[in-house]
């Protein structure tokens, strides 16, 4: 990120609204790192004393930070528990916690190509997905093809349209629930 914004620096009205760490708005990244602290300054850090404040953190001493110039707020998180995260800078810019964490902007029905989040499709998911559609799109082209036998075109359009619609309905559900695991349908 910092060489995608060189020059970002956080004014003071930034210190006042909600604050997401280890996520991105969509709520689809989740944390895989270790959060040793954060601390932010009204103004902007050279090399070496971002060299010094990394060796602080990682060597658990965040807190002689306190006394940086510039510092708006520093944040330890040595709570262990609760829903606060207290200010160690003296400015009291103090962090609630939310209970439920809930994205800002829900994406829906992007396409892997538009999605910044995207890697790779999952194993597992895919392998949910064939697991569950196969076995669908055999089961109801037996069906439509004892109903009708000699619609084969029509079946075939028929089960890869039901399969769509399956699907879409399974993302729309999707875009409601905490995780996004993929929801193999009964058949």
């Amino acid at each position: 990120m910092a060489a995608r914004f060189p020059k970002f620096a956080l004014n003071a009205d930034a210190l006042d609204g909600q604050l997401i760490l280890g996520n991105n708005i969509s709520g689809k990244d989740s944390w895989n790192g270790r959060l040793l602290g954060m601390a932010l300054y009204n103004r902007v850090l050279d090399t070496t004393e971002i060299t010094r404040h990394y060796a602080l953190w990682t060597q658990g001493h965040g807190g002689q930070l306190a006394r940086t110039r510039g510092l708006m707020a520093l944040y330890l998180f040595n709570e262990d528990a609760g829903r606060w995260v207290q200010d160690s800078s003296g400015n009291h810019h103090d962090v609630i916690i939310p209970a439920v964490f809930k994205p800002i902007q829900q994406d829906f029905l992007i396409a892997p190509w538009q999605d910044l989040s995207y890697h790779r499709p999952d194993d597992l998911d895919i392998a949910v997905i064939i697991l569950g559609f196969v076995p669908f799109g055999f089961c109801f082209f037996l069906h439509r093809r004892r109903l009708e036998p000699r619609q084969r075109i029509a079946n075939g359009l028929l089960v890869i349209l039901s399969g769509a619609t399956v699907s879409l309905i399974i993302e729309i559900i999707q875009s409601w629930l905490p995780t996004t695991s993929p929801l193999p349908p009964i058949c």
